[in-house]
């Protein structure tokens, strides 16, 4: 049962007794999330809940047995994020420092802490500990020096360091990718070699598919990167864009056997290797505060042009509009597209974010003054915010408004205002089509910023009519 006491949805339930043992045979169905077409959204199928679980069997009130841990997941190797901590763990106790020995270098660490507070942690596994210093030694000169430190490698000779390679699972809704890592994990500090199936061509037969799919979906291939696609491996399952082993595989494609020796393969390369990266803004934000600071060039006491460059400019002059304090967006000159302030506006915020300024007196520009911080109403706000009618409460918002999703967080990174009543926007924006709030304000005269093929077609539907749309 559930916390809540809502039970498992069954597909197969069935009882049998052994002599004195009863035996329970059973299956718990999958939460599936369906669009309009039956195509699986947003990550794939979900068991309705994981973990262990004690098991009880009543007869009238009465219990007649009890079984404690009873693990319920969706495939053997599922491992749960308390797992994956044990192993992690344990696999870190493995590695030694020796590059004499077979046993690579594991180190353990954390990355950050997630939204609810649960370590992010991560493996770094080498040849040994002095591969991963040298490298982030190369790393700082490279960051103070610049090229400098590739033509001090080349006048010395020195061909002996390892470059990082990162695998990480950064959607937590994507199960299998976590298990993925971590098995790679394994194998890189536990086995002597590793053995993989590498794809060397189409088949006829897969030429012929792939085309077809391809053509089914839509899909065309840049003039700029076709002669460097091979589409190796993108053959779908037969139900188009449903992940999973496709079937026929070996008539699809042609491939050699390749095993790879860890010991010469840390020759090269060290791993960092992160099974679950749900990270949050604010935890980035705090990790990047901590790792960088904002750079300033030019005359002191001057104005300050502060480059348009990232989310924290932008959050950075909101915070500044938001104080009552003056900042200018330069319309014309060589710093066009970027904010001016003062030079004491600018050490109020330039601790705080991570900002690019350049002090200036008497610049040559034009500028526009931003009269306030905008308040921005998202497109697709009712949809996304509407419970859902049966099941998880959240289904609308959380499984079928990964656009509003996306919109609602860069605009919280660049620290715009938002409501969800259209009438008290400043402007509208958004990748989700105008919805029928969003409509009704920029038609009132509210300014609209859309940049998705289906926003610009409903703006062409319903208020451009003569727009074209490339």
């Amino acid at each position: 049962m559930y916390e809540n006491d809502q039970p498992f949805s069954m597909k197969h339930f069935k009882t049998s007794l052994d002599g004195d043992a009863l035996e329970l045979d059973f299956t718990t169905a999958p939460v599936l999330y369906l669009d309009k077409e039956g195509i699986p959204h947003e990550g794939g199928r979900y068991l309705d809940i994981c973990g262990q679980f004690i098991l009880t069997a009543e007869l009238d009130g009465e219990t007649l047995a009890s079984l404690e841990k009873v693990t319920i997941k969706p495939y053997a190797s599922f491992h749960t994020m308390w797992e994956i901590y044990d192993d992690l763990n344990r696999l870190a106790e493995e590695g030694d420092d020796d590059s004499a020995t077979p046993e690579p270098y594991v180190e353990y660490g954390v990355m950050g802490q997630s939204y609810l507070g649960y370590d992010m942690p991560y493996l770094i596994v080498a040849r040994d500990s002095a591969a991963v210093n040298k490298w982030l030694d190369l790393s700082n000169r490279a960051e103070e020096t610049g090229t400098a430190v590739i033509e001090d490698l080349e006048r010395s000779g020195d061909e002996d360091y390892q470059v990082p390679v990162m695998y990480s699972n950064v959607h937590a809704n994507e199960i299998a990718a976590a298990d993925a890592v971590l098995e790679f994990a394994r194998m890189l500090i536990e086995e002597p070699s590793i053995e993989y199936t590498k794809l060397t061509g189409f088949t006829e037969e897969g030429k012929a598919k792939s085309e077809a799919q391809r053509t089914k979906m839509g899909l065309h291939t840049p003039e700029l990167v076709k002669d460097m696609c091979n589409y190796l491996g993108s053959i779908w399952p037969d139900k188009t864009k449903v992940s999973g082993k496709v079937k026929g595989f070996e008539s699809y494609y042609t491939s050699e056997k390749i095993t790879v020796t860890v010991a010469d393969l840390l020759d090269d390369v060290f791993f960092i290797l992160v099974p679950e990266e749900n990270v949050t803004y604010d935890t980035v934000q705090t990790f990047l505060q901590e790792n960088a600071v904002s750079q300033f060039s030019g005359e002191e006491g001057c104005d300050v042009i502060i480059s348009n460059a990232s989310e924290n400019s932008t959050a950075a002059v909101n915070t500044l509009l938001g104080s009552g304090k003056q900042v200018g967006m330069i319309t014309e000159g060589s710093y066009k597209g970027d904010f001016i302030c003062s030079y004491d506006d600018w050490l109020s915020v330039s601790s705080d974010y991570i900002l690019t300024g350049t002090g200036v007196k008497n610049p040559d520009c034009s500028a526009y003054v931003i009269g306030k911080s905008p308040t921005v109403y998202i497109s697709g706000t009712r949809e996304a915010l509407t419970p859902a009618s049966e099941g998880y409460v959240y289904t609308n918002l959380v499984a079928f408004s990964i656009d509003y999703n996306f919109d609602r967080a860069a605009l919280e990174m660049m620290g715009f205002a938002t409501t969800e009543d259209a009438t008290k926007a400043d402007a509208v924006v958004g990748a989700t089509a105008l919805d029928e709030e969003g409509l009704a304000a920029v038609q009132a005269g509210i300014p609209y910023v859309g940049y998705t093929d289906y926003a610009a077609e409903l703006v062409q539907e319903s208020l451009l009519p003569d727009l074209r749309i490339d």
